[in-house]
């Protein structure tokens, strides 16, 4: 699925609705909403952007596309604050000129489209928050050094309690002065733009507020405390982005190319499909090949999650990202860089925030009313007391400024985008691949799980195990079966091929028929390669394997009977997902009946479907949803596209290669093992868990310190901690999930 926003002209408003409600009949259209005002259209598709083109063309003839003046663009930031990277999101998102923006703070990344130059995205962001440092610019120079804020608060810190203990006002001014004159200047710049509401300007009217009613040493400790805290949060945020960093370098920027009897150091990218690379011990694999000499061990617990090493040899697969163990490999180049498999996981673990999970856009809308709203409460408990008589004019500001330091958002905006962005490292160590934070959210909830057969249930490498003559002998079924299948990659296929060494003609005209098989002309005749369902009134025979059906020019000539086997962790696999809540495990296959049901018996399964194609498949997913339950669907990748995008969560098992499996599924697994959905599963509820917890938790102590301010019972120092010591501790918190195990 990609997600398209296409920035159009139409004049017409129930004329836009026409090419809205177009897009949203498509079957392949996951979504589509059009925003008059912007001229913006938000499309979730598996489409090519022409093929929308030509669905709102064909429903309004008059709509105008503007998107050739967009470009899109990936800045890497610097920002402390998470309320400050909401302000720049929200601003940059009310322009005109932009089409679509997101900024993943946790990441330091900011994704926009627009029609602005690359100089002016970064200039509009500084004019809403001027803090925002872009990285690998010359500006990334002006970086302030965290060494020099520890300074300045043991600095302040000396300074505070000498003025305590000598009771010297001068010092502890000379206290607040050191440790937070940079927040009380960018307060009043951010005035001057007609900005407020921010971090800066509620802790400096809140320590001014003390200064002005004489607590000189409130106002100083309680700026020195929000710096620490802020101090700490960055830290914690900062090892975050390393952690996740470091399971994003999979691959290494420069390769060793073999090439003419002389190796030479070049860039990973410049390799072409059939160059031969040397990867010596201890480096890592840079792309996709198949070992030509030497053999090896190979670590791939970066890729696939395992622990266990993998002994390659010549003609051997190997996959990018692996680290090669304890001899020098010669590997010939399947394909390019940016088409290997690390690459591939690098881009996908990249694009995962434009699904956001529910809490992350509740906390979201939540914080965009909340801080207004404390403040207003602010200064009323400020003026009505004081107003009435009920209390001094000192102690309502002080109530006031107390309430002020509470409503600093950034507990709430930090909470939940972190726990989801530690749990992505989490996911990828395990060798799974979320595409989302939505995905998660959903995985947490899944109560039904649908699983295809052949390489998820089973191990998908068949035999054929023999070949009954009805009106050919057995080298014409095999030589015709051969010519066919040559073109498939599909395991049925490799195990006819890989049957013996016997050479076949070569086939034209080769179509697939989908859940059927394929249809060809061989030596001038037609030729027929499949199920029984290939053709009408085909004899139906009891073997405990897949038939496949040889026929020419509407002649049955013979049958391949071929047989696949059950993975040996399948039932293990079962039984740990059914501990993870799910409730109804049905498997879906387009096998014999027959062995459909053996199969699931095997394993301990609910239900088990046989003889399926691809939309009947689909249909039952629709039926389980339908029946209030959350579903998973698990395949391959390949055949599955359908019901990958059917189901609530589509699951492809271990084939990264398969564009198919890309766009289609919601999270990839990479080893193909059952066990690893149990995985999944408890990551899932383990992170919604520590998502609930830091809401909670942030909610609960701002009203509780909020509520105790209203009666003057609450400190500035504990408002200090209900903002600054919350986000880091919701910090720390959405850290462990980076430290999860199995």
């Amino acid at each position: 699925m990609y997600t398209y926003s296409i920035p159009i002209e139409i004049d017409c408003a129930h004329c836009a609705k026409k090419v809205e409600e177009a897009l949203k009949g498509n079957k392949d259209v996951k979504s589509a909403t059009y925003n008059f005002p912007k001229g913006i259209i938000y499309v979730e598709t598996s489409l090519s952007l022409k093929q929308i083109k030509e669905i709102c063309k064909k429903a309004e003839d008059d709509i105008v596309f503007l998107d050739s003046n967009f470009e899109t663009y990936m800045f890497n930031v610097e920002i402390d604050c998470a309320h400050c990277a909401k302000k720049v999101e929200d601003g940059l998102r009310n322009r005109d000129d932009v089409s679509s923006v997101e900024f993943d703070f946790p990441k330091g990344k900011l994704t926009i489209t627009t029609s602005l130059k690359k100089e002016e995205v970064m200039q509009c962001a500084k004019e809403i928050e001027d803090e925002i440092i872009f990285l690998n610019t010359v500006e990334s120079k002006k970086k302030r050094s965290i060494d020099s804020l520890i300074i300045r608060i043991l600095i302040s810190l000396i300074l505070l309690l000498s003025g305590e203990i000598f009771k010297l006002d001068y010092l502890t001014l000379t206290s607040y002065v050191v440790v937070g004159y940079d927040i009380v200047y960018r307060a009043f710049k951010n005035i001057l733009k007609g900005k407020i509401f921010d971090e800066n300007f509620l802790m400096t009217i809140a320590t001014l507020g003390a200064l002005f009613i004489g607590s000189i040493d409130e106002a100083a400790g309680v700026m020195l405390f929000y710096q620490t805290g802020e101090f700490f949060q960055k830290l914690a945020v900062g090892k975050s982005r390393k952690s996740i960093a470091s399971l994003l370098d999979l691959t290494d920027d420069t390769c060793t190319l073999f090439k003419n009897g002389r190796t030479e150091t070049v860039k990973s990218e410049s390799i072409k499909v059939g160059d031969i690379i040397v990867v010596k011990s201890g480096d890592k694999i840079p792309l996709d090949g198949f070992v030509i000499e030497g053999s090896s061990f190979l670590d791939t617990k970066a890729i696939t999650g395992e622990s266990i090493p993998k002994r390659v040899e010549i003609n051997d697969k190997v996959v990018s990202g692996s680290i090669n163990g304890n001899s020098v490999l010669k590997i010939k180049a399947e394909k390019t860089y940016n088409e290997s498999t690390a690459t591939k996981i690098k881009k996908l673990l990249e694009e995962n925030e434009g699904k956001k999970a529910t809490s992350e856009k509740f906390i979201t809308r939540f914080s965009r009313y909340y801080t207004p709203l404390i403040c207003v409460l602010a200064l009323l408990s400020s003026l009505i007391p004081t107003l009435l008589g009920l209390e001094g004019f000192y102690e309502g500001i002080y109530r006031g400024c107390t309430i002020l330091v509470i409503s600093c958002p950034c507990a709430l905006v930090l909470s939940v985008p972190l726990a989801y962005f530690t749990s992505m490292g989490a996911f990828s160590k395990a060798g799974i691949i979320i595409k989302g934070d939505s995905v998660i959210q959903k995985l947490s909830k899944a109560n039904c799980l649908l699983l295809d057969k052949t390489g998820t249930i089973t191990e998908g490498t068949f035999k054929v195990q023999g070949i009954k003559e009805i009106e050919g002998n057995k080298d014409k079924i095999l030589m015709l079966a051969k010519a066919l299948e040559s073109t498939s990659s599909h395991p049925i296929a490799k195990a006819i091929i890989s049957y013996s060494a016997s050479e076949f003609p070569l086939a034209t005209d080769i179509n697939e028929i989908p859940g059927m098989g394929l249809s060809g002309i061989v030596n001038g005749k037609s030729i027929l390669v499949g199920s029984a369902k290939i053709k009408d009134n085909l004899p139906i025979f009891e073997t405990m394997g897949t038939d496949i059906y040889v026929i020419e020019e509407n002649i049955l000539l013979g049958i391949i009977t071929i047989s696949d086997s059950i993975k040996k962790d399948s039932k293990e696999a079962i039984e740990k997902i059914r501990e993870c809540g799910i409730k109804k495990i049905t498997m879906l296959s387009g096998d014999k009946k027959e062995i459909a049901t053996a199969c699931g018996k095997a394993i301990g399964l609910d239900a088990s479907f046989g003889e399926l194609l691809p939309e009947e498949k689909t249909k039952i997913i629709k039926e389980e949803t339908g029946n209030g339950f959350t579903t998973i669907y698990a395949g391959d990748g390949i055949n599955d596209a359908l019901s990958l995008n059917c189901a609530d969560v589509g699951i492809a098992m271990g084939d990264i290669g398969s564009d198919v499996a890309l766009e289609a599924s919601d999270a990839i697994i990479m080893n193909g093992s059952l066990l690893s959905i149990s995985n999944a599963l408890k990551l899932s509820k383990r992170t919604e868990n520590i998502v609930k917890q830091n809401i909670f938790f942030s909610l609960a102590i701002k009203f509780g310190v909020f509520a105790l301010s209203l009666f003057s019972l609450s400190s500035m120092w504990l408002a200090v901690f209900a903002d600054t010591g919350v986000a880091l501790l919701a910090a720390l918190n959405a850290m462990r999930g980076l430290n999860w195990k199995e």
